[in-house]
């Protein structure tokens, strides 16, 4: 219960609180990940970490996920380095009726590329479309 109310919070107060956005949650520890949102139509995300800095990204993909709903990929390129890593990347997708799950990695970026590097987690979350 009190997640559905820190997300009512903070969809009131996100600038991403618009229609088409969606923001969510992780249950657990997403190595320093407090909540996700992202815009369907203007494909803009953000990623508000533990420490309420906000990284900003794009949504890179989205998909149908049977029988639940969508899968959407949003991706973070930092402006430094956040803990040695150049970018990371979610994947949130619904897993039944109002659950959820987001499961993350990071890249370095090295000669021109990115590379991966670390999990940061595969958590459930709740999350909430308007």
């Amino acid at each position: 219960m009190k997640n559905l109310v820190f997300i009512a919070i903070l969809s009131l107060i996100s600038p991403l609180a618009i229609a088409n956005s969606t923001i969510c949650k992780p249950e657990e520890s997403l190595t320093g990940i407090k909540a996700l949102a992202w815009d369907s139509s203007t494909l803009t995300a953000k990623v508000t970490d533990k420490l309420n800095n906000t990284h900003e990204g794009k949504v890179t993909l989205v998909r149908e996920h049977k029988p639940y709903g969508i899968k959407t990929n949003i991706f973070i390129k930092y402006r430094q380095p956040y803990y040695g890593e150049d970018a990371a990347e979610y994947m949130v997708f619904p897993t039944g009726e109002n659950q959820h799950r987001v499961i993350g990695v990071s890249y370095v970026f090295r000669n021109n590329e990115y590379h991966l590097t670390t999990s940061v987690g595969n958590y459930s979350a709740i999350c909430l479309s308007m």
